[in-house]
């Protein structure tokens, strides 16, 4: 078996949250809802990077209904960019979502999704499309 060089390898490091972009199936990369503190605010590229949850969704059926999530609910009034939580990447439509559950579509405009909703979707999901890379509700012993 070859050894891949190091540059090699620091260039698929780099490259790997660009897969996000670029792919049939709909990405999803979630921190959490409950009130945490980030001394540095999340930003898209961090929270792909570097998330609690990433999903990776294949199922036209199950983007359709994660879709459907992120698109009803109320009109929201504002946007809590410092409280990025998650990023979804959709169809070619990316959406980023609130520690309040407010989605900022790609054309600006706000809706407040329901959070249980898109909690329970996540849950809905088999291991091979939500893999849980850190859980911070997990009590420590």
């Amino acid at each position: 078996m070859k050894r891949k060089s190091l540059p090699a390898l620091m260039l698929a490091l780099l490259l790997w949250p660009l897969s996000a972009y670029a792919t049939d199936s709909a990405r999803v990369y979630f921190l959490t809802f409950r009130f945490m503190t980030t001394y540095v605010p999340e930003t898209q590229e961090s929270l792909v990077s570097s998330p609690f949850e990433k999903w990776t969704i294949s199922s036209q059926q199950k983007q359709e209904h994660l879709l459907g999530i992120l698109n009803t609910g109320a009109k929201a009034a504002s946007f809590i960019d410092t409280a990025l939580r998650g990023v979804a990447f959709i169809g070619g439509q990316s959406f980023l979502i609130d520690m309040a559950g407010v989605v900022k579509r790609d054309d600006g405009s706000l809706v407040r999704m329901d959070k249980e909703a898109f909690l329970k979707f996540g849950k809905s999901l088999s291991s091979a499309e939500r893999i849980v890379l850190y859980d911070p509700h997990r009590s420590k012993k």
